[in-house]
């Protein structure tokens, strides 16, 4: 019965995350981003299973990055358990600190509250989150940390 349960709240719980889900905003006149976003869709080859994928996407500012990054986003996030978008990511640390990033990234994902620091997010990333196909998008970032 309880596995039962189990099963049933996990159902709930994804087609959820699927009904609340809205794709993010793309730019109004996306010239040429039909092109660039295949492109990246077959670098991270979508649809293996049991893989992790990470792709940089690195360029001067104001070329398009995060418009690309947001249109694959939209594309491809049915293929995922969980879904976060974390922009600005050097400015957020610097201000509010990695465990404020962490949160965010734990809240979006598995509806975690609170975090002591950065260490324990760090152990509830790796514990956690290797249990789902999660797709993360960080904008901004300038350092592996």
């Amino acid at each position: 019965m309880e596995y039962e349960y189990g099963f049933i709240q996990r159902i709930v719980e994804l087609v959820s995350k699927k009904i609340n889900w809205s794709p993010l905003h793309v730019a109004d006149y996306p010239v040429g981003l039909e092109s660039q976003m295949q492109e990246v869709k077959v670098l991270l080859d979508v649809g293996s299973d049991d893989v992790v994928h990470m792709l940089g996407i690195h360029r001067l500012g104001g070329v398009g990055k995060m418009t690309i990054a947001t249109a694959v986003y939209n594309s491809i996030a049915d293929h995922f358990e969980a879904l976060c978008f974390l922009e600005n990511v050097r400015e957020t640390s610097k201000k509010h600190g990695l465990e404020h990033l962490q949160s965010n990234l734990l809240s979006d994902t598995i509806a975690h509250d609170k975090l002591i620091g950065v260490k324990q997010g760090i152990s509830i990333i790796q514990h956690k989150l290797q249990q789902q196909k999660i797709l993360l998008i960080l904008d901004d970032v300038d350092k592996r940390e």
